[in-house]
């Protein structure tokens, strides 16, 4: 990948994760204003700090220091480096740089997941759930702070992750550490897996119809893409060499294409009812718009073809051309308002577990109406 196409690719990648970030803030103050921004919204824009940072840090380390850092060397090509050159000087900047954009994509993915499980807190009631809500939050902070432990501690003293001369070690080298990548992205896939177990579960509980609950559980599938992008973040990191490519390079770009993946997929199903409601006439335009030119010509022509003849014994009475136009487009009138399909799945919820709730109610009431003897 050249520098350029590098660089085309990773803030065309962000400035579209962003534009939904915007539009998702858009779509919810449009409805109720800046009030009606929960926790999860505000996580959201906090998840844009990080990542923005992230992709700085990325165009510095693969255009500016040309993917240089204490990786990929041999030790005669070490020992042979002076410490006064040119190289030396970018290969130890490159290294702080990897090394600090770590903690901004571990810092950006983990705001997303945050937020999407404060907004899972919004679907849910009951006591059942909210434990599975306060799980995931507490599984997240606990392995954010395990992948932060990581990156820092699992090379000591400091100085040895950008240290060039003797080799530090694969676990010392920031831009392709194993130990990094294994674990980060083991975490990274586990949580995503609990956020799918919690949402996806809870759909098919509820009262919706089938095909909204198979809708619904695509949109909120996303993490499956997230946990695909990561996986291949670490395999194309470690078979790089092995295809010519830099390590440094491919780990950083499929980092950048995670975040990418991560802001759009958790932002659709915020703006899907927007999107929706606008896109609704034009689809019915087009979809019904073919139907109706041709009950139309086919009303007409069966209009000419009996008018005044007798069927069966009865006259059939002649078409009137303009009450077939206005039957037709009255087909066509859709109400104003329409209860989004994530209301109408919090509604399922509640009321799903409001059967619940009474009913382990009058299990009770039956057992102290009836104590044993």
């Amino acid at each position: 990948m050249t520098p350029i196409s590098f660089t085309v690719e990773i803030f065309t990648f962000v400035g579209i994760g962003l534009w939904f970030v915007g539009f998702r803030v858009f779509c919810r103050t449009r409805r109720k204003g800046i009030q009606g921004l929960k926790a999860d919204d505000y996580l959201m824009l906090c998840a844009t700090i990080p990542a923005i940072a992230y992709t700085v840090l990325a165009y510095r380390a693969i255009v500016a220091y040309r993917g240089l850092a204490n990786n990929g060397m041999s030790d005669e090509e070490r020992s042979s480096l002076s410490p006064d050159s040119e190289e030396y000087k970018i290969r130890v900047v490159g290294s702080k740089v990897q090394f600090t954009a770590w903690f901004m994509w571990l810092t950006a993915m983990w705001t997303i997941k945050a937020s999407m499980c404060a907004f899972y807190r919004r679907l849910t009631v009951g006591v059942y759930y909210n434990l599975r809500i306060w799980f995931g939050f507490t599984l997240i902070a606990t392995t954010y702070i395990g992948s932060v432990c990581c990156v820092l501690f699992s090379c000591w003293p400091l100085h040895l992750q950008w240290q060039i001369n003797p080799n530090p070690g694969n676990t010392c080298q920031p831009a392709d550490s194993r130990v990094n990548y294994y674990v980060c992205v083991s975490l990274d896939v586990i949580t995503e897996l609990y956020l799918l177990a919690i949402i996806i579960p809870l759909l098919w509980e509820t009262h919706l119809p089938k095909s909204k609950k198979i809708s619904l559980s695509l949109m909120f599938s996303g993490g499956v893409v997230v946990v695909t992008a990561s996986i291949l973040t670490a395999v194309d990191c470690f078979t790089a060499e092995t295809h010519g490519g830099s390590p440094s390079t491919q780990g950083i770009s499929w980092s950048g294409r995670e975040i990418f993946v991560a802001l759009v997929t958790t932002n659709i199903p915020m703006t899907w009812r927007y999107v929706r409601d606008k896109l609704r006439p034009y689809i019915i335009s087009v979809v019904s718009g073919a139907s109706e030119y041709q009950e139309n010509i086919d009303t007409f022509e069966g209009s000419a073809r009996v008018r005044g003849e007798r069927e069966n014994g009865r006259v059939v009475q002649p078409v009137n051309p303009t009450m077939a136009i206005e039957g037709q487009l009255a087909k066509r009138k859709m109400p104003d308002q329409e209860n989004s399909t994530l209301d109408e799945m919090v509604r399922a919820t509640s009321s799903h577990m409001a059967g619940i709730t009474k009913e382990e109610e009058s299990r009770n009431s039956a057992a102290e109406s009836h104590p044993q003897a």
